[in-house]
């Protein structure tokens, strides 16, 4: 997988991913090929969203 990819991720955020929908995880995988920043952001956000699911925030 390329540099954007989910095997170069923090062991934390490829839960994040992992845990993400095929949409959320192709739009991930789409800004991080044209804004690096707006792609690690949208994945942060994912793992808020996924916490708050959780009831864990």
């Amino acid at each position: 997988m390329s540099a954007t990819g989910r095997d170069d991720l923090h062991p934390s955020m490829q839960q994040v991913y992992d845990r993400a929908s095929v949409d959320q995880q192709t739009r991930y995988l789409e800004l991080m090929r044209h804004d690096p920043v707006a792609g690690m952001a949208y994945l942060e956000a994912l793992a808020v969203e996924q916490q708050e699911a959780e009831g864990r925030l």
